[in-house]
């Protein structure tokens, strides 16, 4: 049995609050989201200059104050090539993944956690605590979860109950 996209993106979800995540965004299948991660225009090409990730979660890392993780859904498997062609090139454009630090940096008297965003404007782009989820169901739900730049996935699945 497979799952709408809706419902993998909400068992997602679950599934991350569960592992100590903290959900800030989710962009509903065919909606808008409130998580937008600007891009560098690209000349010659019909697409937005902008991703807008299924959902943006944090949770706390001792060595940079947070981690954050992308995560793309689907309700099937291979529907995900799109979203994963999306991921590769998001991973890969310096200037959104700083963008995502910038959008995520402490702001003095605000009492939020967040990155220290000039401490870490010398850390390699490769380096940064960004990583990527992809979740979709089939037989069994499955997440497969990426580092920037390493596409070697663990897999991690998960039986639908």
């Amino acid at each position: 049995m497979t799952w709408s996209e809706e419902r993998v993106t909400t068992e997602t979800v679950l599934w991350l609050k569960g592992k100590g995540w903290e959900v800030l965004a989710v962009h509903p299948p065919d909606g808008q989201g409130p998580f937008v991660v600007f891009r560098k225009p690209i000349r010659n090409r019909n697409e937005r200059s902008s991703y807008h990730p299924d959902v943006v979660a944090i949770r706390p890392d001792p060595k940079f104050g947070l981690r954050v993780l992308i995560v793309e859904s689907k309700g099937v498997e291979s529907d995900l090539s799109s979203d994963i062609e999306k991921i590769e090139e998001l991973a890969n454009d310096n200037f959104a993944l700083r963008w995502i630090v910038f959008k995520l940096r402490r702001v003095e008297g605000f009492g939020l956690s967040g990155f220290d965003y000039e401490g870490m404007t010398g850390i390699p782009v490769s380096d940064l605590p960004i990583q990527f989820l992809f979740a979709a169901s089939g037989p069994v739900a499955k997440y497969r979860t990426f580092k920037i730049r390493d596409f070697d996935a663990e897999e991690i699945i998960f039986e639908d109950v």
